[in-house]
């Protein structure tokens, strides 16, 4: 299974299924987007909505509390270990 990392900026994320930190495009087309789309559709089945393409971003605010952000951090675990 590769690796999953997580860009981010301050509220703003997005996770890639790839070995290697994304950096740029070109790092960020090597990632495995069929285990994306798995890890999508496994993490919306928990009840949370991520991108619907590791090419788009998602988006934390203080809308969401300590305890849902760690649930969802959760489900994302569970999700890339099944």
């Amino acid at each position: 299974m590769l690796p999953l990392h997580c860009a981010q900026f301050q509220g703003v994320f997005t996770l890639f299924c790839t070995p290697a930190p994304v950096r740029d495009l070109a790092s960020a087309k090597q990632s495995d987007t069929a285990a994306y789309a798995r890890l999508f559709h496994s993490v919306l089945n928990s009840g949370f909505y991520l991108p619907p393409s590791q090419f788009e971003l998602g988006f934390i605010s203080a809308a969401h509390s300590a305890q849902e952000i760690e649930a969802l951090a959760q489900a994302v675990v569970a999700a890339w270990a099944s």
